[in-house]
């Protein structure tokens, strides 16, 4: 059910400090027919999982689509009936995690480099 594969996400903010611009880029695995944009992770012998950098990963590809996420993770060694896990993000709760967690960070280190840059110029 996929309709693109490794699509180019881009997005422009500016920081809530400062008025600071920058620019995230990504490219996602894919974007599936049910409109989602996801993400696909292979974890050869390890267990399922759901670290906090995936998510975070597939945060970042929703607010840049202004779409539903999923984090599709396969293992092969579990054989054909149970090698792959889906986990569904609504883009309503990645908006959320982006809002309260990941964007307050990025400013934050936006603002921090733009320091850098001052104090290199001045």
């Amino acid at each position: 059910s996929i309709i693109e594969e490794q699509p180019w996400l881009d997005g422009h903010f500016t920081t809530a400090g400062s008025d600071i611009r920058y620019r995230i880029v990504g490219k996602a695995d894919f974007i599936d027919k049910g409109d989602h944009v996801g993400e696909v992770k292979n974890r050869a012998g390890q267990r399922w999982m759901t670290p906090r950098y995936d998510v975070d990963q597939c945060c970042l590809y929703s607010i840049l689509s202004k779409r539903d996420a999923r984090l599709v993770q396969q293992r092969p060694d579990l054989g054909p009936d149970w090698q792959v896990m889906i986990a569904d993000l609504p883009y309503d709760e990645m908006l959320e995690r982006w809002t309260t967690e990941i964007k307050p960070g990025l400013d934050a280190f936006v603002e921090s480099l733009e320091e850098c840059y001052q104090s290199i110029e001045g």
